[in-house]
């Protein structure tokens, strides 16, 4: 359905709220059959994602609201990144509404993986087109002009889409004085990494160039996704000049925010839940919820799984927590199958030949004690050539960073993931057997300087945590050995080397 200047449009017909039945253009009818409905922010068949909780991300939506109504136009373009789980499409829905209401909406489109039509930019500009013919009935014409001239439009490469059916109408009902070229709108674009391809991801950030250069500073574009390496580059080349950073990573108060939303789902919980009074009243104790925090790591995915799974409505509320927290056997209950379905659909995206490679330097960085060293030092550490880690963990940028050098996880539910064949499934590490290598590893550098402080801090964790084999009893022994005979050369490292023959 399509609404607008008196006009309702219904199956196959145009009706006018006051004249008769029209048929509908052609052109229009083309344009409905290439939209995607799922990717509306309003779509009932859209997302899951809601709005932000009241006591939640309102620093980072005045934020987006102040540069919206901010009076000068130096930055026409926001992309909001951050790493995976941290809420960026619950809060881009939310700003999608607030918009909306404001009638600052120009148009949206939200990439959604697992959907019909949202996981593709082959329907991005025809959805674009289709909410501009709402938001601008003065477009509507011009929109429909070009597509019943160039009927095949649709096929067509995405920079011709956008400046016959975006950019041209759009100037059309700016030149007719209709529309004021101080009029804010935003065209608003969530969750571009979930676009099929790097290649479609650039293009689509190449034709949004394209709309900055051709209109006014006054239509704006507000993008989110994770901070992939192709999309970095591109908003650190292409649109640099025009483009504000908006880091949810950056967000100090998120743990807060995250605090208040777990105090406030758990007491709406006691008040709703149908065995709500047989919860206790100190439930649950500051202790857990400070716990459920540090778990979260500021991921709002974590948070609202726990808070769905505590909130089933047949189990006591209290007894779900003890499973989160580890202090009751699930059963056949996973209570973080959401944040598995996330996390496996990143891996799932690396090469396959690369992953059990990428699988050995995560799980290696994932147990290492903080601070975790740099790439160049798991190049050397796990004998790959130089640059090698770097490459690997391309693609994991929303998992973790290596920015300022050292490596920083962001997610410390990445690690219970990656280490449970039962959550994992093709993804998991064992943890005996790559400590077992680990642990050779560490044997084989011992008298490395540049790699005594990540030996001494790591070296005893690896060591418990090994597969016992023959191959590492050997290392071990030999390695034992030849400190004795060197016993003045290091003395830290013989007693240590001496010290691990009854640890394996």
């Amino acid at each position: 359905m399509i609404t607008g200047d008196q006009l309702l449009i219904t199956g196959g017909t145009f009706t006018s709220v006051h004249t008769s039945e029209v048929p509908i253009p052609k052109g229009l009818l083309l344009l409905l059959d290439n939209v995607a409905p799922k990717a509306l922010h309003n779509s009932r068949q859209g997302s899951d994602s809601t709005t932000c909780h009241p006591l939640t991300r309102r620093a980072v939506l005045d934020q987006l609201q102040g540069w919206v109504s901010s009076s000068s136009h130096g930055y026409p373009v926001t992309w909001l990144h951050g790493s995976a789980g941290v809420g960026k499409t619950t809060i881009m829905h939310t700003f999608a509404e607030l918009l909306e209401a404001q009638e600052q909406l120009l148009a949206d489109f939200f990439f959604w993986r697992t959907a019909d039509r949202c996981d593709t930019s082959q329907y991005l500009i025809p959805t674009l087109a289709y909410r501009i013919c709402i938001t601008l009935p003065e477009a509507r014409a011009s929109i429909v002009m070009a597509i019943e001239r160039n009927p095949l439009i649709f096929t067509q490469k995405l920079d011709v889409q956008i400046h016959q059916l975006v950019i041209f109408p759009i100037k059309v009902a700016l030149e007719s004085g209709a529309v004021s070229t101080h009029r804010k709108f935003v065209l608003l674009l969530d969750g571009l990494d979930e676009c099929q391809g790097s290649e479609q991801q650039i293009e689509v950030l190449r034709v949004l160039h394209e709309v900055t250069l051709r209109l006014p500073p006054s239509f704006m574009i507000l993008i989110a996704s994770r901070p992939e390496h192709h999309i970095r580059s591109q908003m650190q080349t292409r649109l640099r000049r025009g483009t504000h950073l908006l880091s949810l990573n950056d967000a100090h108060s998120v743990h807060q925010e995250i605090g208040r939303y777990f105090l406030s789902k758990f007491k709406e919980l006691k008040q709703l839940h149908p065995l709500g009074s047989h919860i206790p009243p100190d439930w649950p104790l500051h202790g857990d919820i400070n716990e459920l925090v540090r778990r979260a790591s500021g991921q709002f995915i974590y948070a609202s799984t726990v808070v769905r799974f505590v909130s089933t409505s047949r189990k006591h509320p209290a007894q779900q927590l003890r499973i989160i927290l580890g202090l009751t056997n699930p059963g056949s209950e996973n209570p973080f199958r959401p944040l598995d379905s996330l996390y496996s659909a990143i891996f799932s995206k690396l090469n396959k030949d690369d992953l059990p490679a990428t699988l050995q330097i995560v799980g290696s960085i994932l147990i290492c004690r903080p601070p975790i060293p740099p790439p160049i030092f798991w190049d050397r550490f796990l004998d790959l050539s130089e640059g090698e880690v770097d490459r690997l963990l391309l693609g994991l940028e929303s998992l973790l960073s290596s920015k300022g050098g050292y490596i920083e996880v962001y997610h410390a539910s990445l690690k219970d993931f990656l280490f449970s064949a039962a959550r994992s499934g093709p993804y998991f590490i064992d943890l005996g057997v790559l400590s077992e290598y680990l642990a050779k590893r560490c044997i084989h550098l011992l008298f490395d300087r540049s790699m005594r402080r990540y030996i001494l801090d790591n070296v005893v964790y690896i060591f418990s945590q090994a597969t016992s084999t023959p191959d590492l009893q050997k290392a071990i022994n030999l390695d034992a050995k030849f400190c004795g005979n060197l016993y003045l050369l290091d003395e830290v490292y013989t007693r240590f080397i001496l010290a691990l023959q009854s640890s394996v």
